[in-house]
C-alpha cells in the first residue's frame, strides 16, 4: 500500500487542529464542511441566539403562566360582577324612587282630603246656631252641607287610592276602617236635620228663615249636637290621619 503524503498546508492545519482548545474543538466528523474554529464560532453564536431566545421565552412565560391567567380572570370577574351588581342597584334605586313618590303623593292626597273634610265638619255647629238666632240664612248651612258631602266622597276616593296602591299599612287601614264607620254613624242624623230644612221651604205664607227661628229648642238643641258630634268624629279621623308618616 501506498501511504499518501500530505502536503505542507495540509499539514499545518492538522497541527492547528490538535493544538486548538478542548472547549471549542470539536471532532471531524463526515459531514463537516468547516474547520474546528470556524464549527466553535458557529456553536456559539447559536447558543447566544438560543439564550437570547430562552430569555424571550421565559419572559413570556412568566406572562402567560398559570397563575397569572387566573389571576386575570378572577380579577375580570370581580370587576365585572361589581359592574352588574352596580347596574342592578342603579336600576333598583330608580325603580324604587318612582314607587316611593307615588306613595307619598297618595298619602298627601289623603291627608289632604281629610283636612277638607275637617273644615266642613269643623265650621258646621256654630253656623247652625247662627242660623238659629237669625244671623246665618239657612242657605248658607245647605252650601256648607253640600261642600261636606263633597269633602267626604273626596276623602273616601282617596282612602280607597291608597288602599289599592299599597301605600297604607294594616295597621292604618284598619284604624282608618274603624275611625271612618264612627264619623259616618254620625252623618245619619245630620241628613235628617238638613232633610228637615230643606222641607221648610214648602210653608205657606212663611218664608224657610222664619221658620227655622220659630223652631222648637229642643229640635234646634239636637241639631246642633248631631253636628257637634259629627265634628268629635270627623276630628278623631284627621287627628290618626296627622300621625301617619
Amino acid at each position: 500500500m501506498k501511504t499518501a503524503r500530505l502536503s505542507r498546508s495540509h499539514a499545518r492545519l492538522l497541527a492547528a487542529a490538535w493544538k486548538w482548545p478542548k472547549t471549542t474543538c470539536l471532532k471531524l466528523d463526515k459531514s463537516a464542511r468547516f474547520f474546528p474554529a470556524e464549527r466553535s464560532c458557529r456553536r456559539t453564536q447559536a447558543n447566544q441566539s438560543q439564550a437570547l431566545e430562552g430569555g424571550c421565552t421565559k419572559c413570556g412565560q412568566r406572562r402567560r403562566s398559570p397563575t397569572f391567567i387566573v389571576l386575570s380572570v378572577l380579577a375580570l370577574g370581580l370587576a365585572a360582577t361589581a359592574e352588574v351588581s352596580l347596574m342592578g342597584s342603579v336600576i333598583s334605586t330608580a325603580h324604587a324612587q318612582p314607587a316611593e313618590t307615588s306613595r307619598l303623593q297618595v298619602r298627601a292626597q289623603m291627608k289632604s282630603a281629610a283636612e277638607k273634610l275637617n273644615d266642613t265638619a269643623r265650621g258646621a255647629p256654630d253656623m247652625i246656631r247662627a242660623m238659629f238666632a237669625g244671623n246665618t240664612p239657612s242657605a248658607t248651612l245647605l252650601a256648607l252641607n253640600e261642600k261636606s258631602i263633597a269633602a267626604q266622597a273626596e276623602f273616601e276616593n282617596a282612602v280607597l287610592a291608597a288602599q289599592k296602591s299599597g301605600a297604607l299599612s294594616d295597621d292604618e287601614s284598619k284604624q282608618l276602617a274603624r275611625l271612618g264607620e264612627l264619623a259616618k254613624k254620625t252623618r245619619d242624623p245630620v241628613k235628617g236635620d238638613i232633610a228637615t230644612l230643606k222641607s221648610l221651604a214648602s210653608l205657606p205664607f212663611m218664608g224657610r228663615d222664619a221658620a227655622v227661628r220659630l223652631a222648637p229648642k229642643s229640635q234646634q238643641d239636637a241639631a246642633i249636637n248631631h253636628a257637634e258630634a259629627a265634628k268629635r268624629a270627623v276630628g278623631e279621623l284627621v287627628k290618626a290621619i296627622r300621625t301617619f308618616p
